[in-house]
């Protein structure tokens, strides 16, 4: 018999995204340093399917026998949009360096063309749950356990509109955290680091 679902599952709005870099390999790091966006506008995804096949095997006329393989789902492309210029959260996705000044952070370099490798970092994206009376009953939280960014293009700049910016990310299973391509799952509160 099937465990019932606790919560709702009534999802509302991106409350957040935390980035948390992990080592080459995929593993976590003793001491995990997590990053918090709370500017965080959405999170989109599409599936990337590794193709099934097809084969049949024919007698003269007649249709003998098939094979089918189904696709595989291998990863995701996703797609981070956030409200705020963040220097940190676009050097932990794309690469690239920071600028600072006087003790601050002032702006960003992209990478350059010769630094190829990236940093893989683990993505948790949040999103309220509501009860059918309008009232929060948690948060669901989407993790993405290997991901690896692209670099990022300058935000678009329109004019009398605001600019947003926009990271793309390939995501993968994470073999060695035992992880699938994600996992959602119910929480009580937000993490820190969206608080």
């Amino acid at each position: 018999m099937a465990v019932p679902q606790t919560r709702t599952g009534y999802i509302h709005g991106c409350r957040g995204l935390v980035l948390t870099p992990l080592l080459a390999t995929g593993g976590m790091p003793v001491t995990p340093t997590r990053f918090g966006i709370r500017t965080a506008q959405s999170v989109d995804g599409t599936p990337v399917y590794e193709a099934g096949d097809r084969s049949a095997l024919w007698g003269g006329d007649a249709l003998l026998a098939v094979r089918i393989r189904n696709p595989v789902i291998i990863g995701l492309d996703l797609t981070f949009r956030n409200a705020r210029m963040d220097a940190r959260a676009v050097e932990i996705v794309g690469g690239g360096t920071r600028i600072e000044a006087g003790g601050a952070t002032v702006g960003y370099n992209a990478p350059l063309m010769s630094a190829v490798a990236r940093t893989p970092f683990l993505a948790e994206a949040f999103a309220e749950n509501f009860l059918g009376q309008g009232v929060t009953h948690g948060f669901l939280r989407i993790t993405f356990p290997f991901c690896i960014g692209r670099a990022p293009k300058p935000p678009v700049m329109t004019d009398n509109e605001w600019a947003i910016a926009e990271l793309e990310v390939s995501v993968q299973e994470n073999p060695v955290l035992a992880m699938p391509v994600y996992r959602w799952e119910f929480v009580d509160v937000l993490p820190v680091e969206l608080v």
